[in-house]
């Protein structure tokens, strides 16, 4: 690996205190054909607990069709006399950027609780000092959106990344309070979190009983871990509702025809009837009176 892919940055925030929204860095290159930007939520994206920051691909759109780039990236943040104050995990490693998932956000890095703490942060400044190693350059190939990348510790197609990170912004803090100790305990219930998420978006009349009981056992168990998800429990009790209601118009329909059966079956019998009598008294009416005359 040439050292032209493996390049160190620094960023400096003065007045950190007095930002209230999303700000953005310059513009880096780590060759590669490709330049970064970093973007800093200093009240956090989608958690309230900590400053989040994004790592993202300078103009995507303008790159070849099926770019791809694969880094590991390390950063930490400083005060002013340099004290490290946090330092980034092992979730920044053999990170997959292409047309698809062209950012990459890191939701929890600096706790807003140290932020809050009396000289914590030094003169109001911040420093970011990140490394920014390419692994892997891709400059044109075959599409990306089936390539499987990593998500929360869940292996997804990189085609459900959109859909996976548009759940994160449109619900933000829906995990807040979700700690995992281990990366395997974050992929257990992420894949739970996943799976649930799938459940509810078919259409309700389609879903069983079973798939119902399922997703209920599922909401229970990332409640108690600490997912808050009250949009996916109206959901949940919407489609059970409906399929309530489903099981019930069944029941009307089955007990409806049934009963035309029956009523079927008792309008042949007289029908049957009938046509017997009908022939009796043909046979007794004009038959049998030309014997009786002989």
């Amino acid at each position: 690996m040439g050292t032209e892919l493996k390049k160190s940055f620094s960023w400096e925030i003065d007045n950190f205190s007095d930002i209230n929204k999303v700000i953005r860095s310059g513009l880096y290159s780590s060759g590669g054909g490709c330049q970064w930007f970093l973007q800093l939520y200093p009240k956090g994206y989608g958690v309230s607990d900590h400053v989040s920051l994004a790592l993202s691909a300078y103009k995507p759109e303008s790159l070849r069709l099926g770019w791809k780039r694969k880094i590991n990236l390390f950063f930490v943040f400083l005060n002013q006399s340099g004290k490290e104050l946090c330092r980034s995990n092992d979730e920044c490693r053999d990170l997959l950027f292409c047309a698809e998932v062209p950012r990459w956000i890191f939701l929890r890095t600096l706790p807003l609780t140290k932020l809050q703490q009396k000289g914590f942060l030094k003169n109001n400044k911040l420093t970011i000092k990140f490394n920014i190693e390419v692994t892997k350059v891709v400059h044109q190939g075959k599409s990306t959106k089936n390539d499987i990348f990593e998500f929360n510790g869940v292996h997804i197609l990189v085609s459900q990344a959109v859909s996976k990170a548009k759940i994160c912004r449109n619900h933000p803090g829906f995990f807040n309070d979700f700690y995992p100790k281990t990366k395997e305990v974050n992929a257990v219930y992420f894949t739970l979190f996943f799976s649930l998420i799938e459940t509810l978006s078919k259409s309700p009349r389609s879903l069983s009983v079973t798939e119902l009981r399922n997703a209920q056992n599922q909401l229970t168990v990332l409640t108690k871990a600490g997912f808050k998800l009250d949009f996916l429990k109206s959901k949940l009790n919407k489609a059970s509702s409906g399929c309530q209601v489903q099981n019930l118009l069944g029941e009307q329909i089955k007990n409806v025809k049934l009963t035309l059966s029956k009523e079927k079956i008792k309008y042949a019998a007289a029908a049957k009837v009938s046509s017997f009598g009908f022939i009796g008294f043909f046979f007794k009416k004009f038959f049998l009176p030309c014997f009786s005359s002989v």
